[in-house]
């Protein structure tokens, strides 16, 4: 196995870990959800973008901190072409049309929910059309920002792992400093939370 093929192994662990911790709080937030109490319904529908962004920022960080690590931790360098392909194999798990139906998905899990208690769930009345195009567009905006900044991670990794110098201090990468993860967005999020805290002490100690 080579070492390219070595990252993209750890990328889609992380990704996989990610991606469960987001469907653990998904599930929680679910939890919460009382039909008969609008409050809770309300404040389930709110949230819910705020968790994805949330889950978006996170799974960019730690996936640069995965390839920063392994780049800097081991003697072998990657030329131009396969770190474009590295690139290019990150960028290709913020692909829009893998999250933008995921509030649709969560309204109609809502649905269900409504309808085991013999209530009628009413797309109109909750005005979901608000809240499905602020998560459209929240998810556009920070996938586009994650992508930008990716790239420009990438062309900086570029120029430092194709002649690295014996001296070279590790350093944090651009997309990590960049990025602005919240703990407790929205009161939500408990396990991303975790996974957010794991990665702000790893850095710490770089």
């Amino acid at each position: 196995m080579d070492l390219l093929a070595a990252i993209k192994i750890k990328l889609d662990s992380v990704d996989n870990q990610v991606e469960s911790a987001w469907r653990s709080d998904w599930d929680a937030l679910y939890e919460e959800i009382q039909p008969g109490e609008r409050r809770t319904v309300r404040s389930a529908i709110d949230k819910f973008p705020g968790l994805t962004m949330v889950m978006l920022r996170t799974k960019a960080a730690m996936m640069m901190d995965a390839v920063l690590e392994t780049l800097e931790d081991i003697p072998v360098c990657l030329n131009e072409d396969k770190m474009n392909i590295l690139c290019e194999y990150v960028l290709n798990y913020f692909d829009f049309d893998r999250y933008l139906q995921r509030i649709d998905n969560f309204i109609g899990a809502i649905e269900r929910k409504f309808g085991r208690t013999g209530r009628t769930f009413k797309n109109e009345e909750w005005r979901t059309d608000i809240p499905k195009s602020l998560f459209s567009c929240g998810v556009k905006n920070t996938i586009l920002d994650l992508k930008k900044t990716i790239n420009a991670d990438f062309t900086i990794m570029t120029l430092k792992f194709s002649n690295p110098k014996p001296t070279t201090q590790s350093k944090l990468s651009t997309v990590n400093q960049g990025l602005e993860l919240k703990p407790n967005f929205c009161g939500i999020g408990i396990n991303l939370n975790a996974l957010i805290e794991m990665l702000s002490q790893r850095l710490k100690k770089k």
